[in-house]
């Protein structure tokens, strides 16, 4: 995630603490995060006008309709959203939505904040790899440690 206004700019990731089933709800879910430590870092305000860039069609056409009328919308994704809804409004923001088109290696501010913000993503989901492949480790070897021989 990466932020930034007149107030500074923040930039973190690491990986989602819920596994979530698809692409869609991972970017929503990290569009909500974002726009959470925005505010808890003072980088956005209560009653700013947020402008929310992202490469994924599909998670900006749900965030545009909350998902209505859209086809195989999941109760989680609309659950996601409903989070982002309620933060803009307890805080008085209005969010902007647009389009960047990912995976370019374009000059200009909309290719680089995308950039940073896939290098975060990969980095977050390597982190997510190495811990559920050490966990997978951990309970193979519980497995093993409660077999008695015969």
């Amino acid at each position: 995630m990466w932020a930034k206004s007149a107030r500074g700019k923040v930039e973190f990731g690491g990986p989602l603490k819920k596994c979530l089933q698809n692409i869609t709800e991972a970017e929503l879910q990290a569009i909500v995060n974002g726009v959470y430590v925005a505010l808890e870092r003072g980088v956005a305000l209560p009653g700013d006008t947020l402008l929310i860039q992202t490469d994924n069609t599909r998670a900006l056409s749900i965030l545009e309709t909350g998902g209505i009328n859209l086809k195989k919308v999941s109760t989680s994704e609309i659950q996601i959203v409903d989070v982002l809804k309620r933060i803009l409004d307890e805080t008085g923001c209005s969010a902007i939505y647009k389009h960047v088109k990912g995976h370019r290696d374009h000059m200009g501010g909309r290719f680089h904040c995308n950039g940073r913000a896939d290098k975060w993503a990969r980095l977050g989901l390597k982190e997510a790899r190495e811990t559920k492949i050490k966990q997978n480790r951990i309970k193979i070897i519980d497995k093993k440690s409660i077999i008695v021989p015969q």
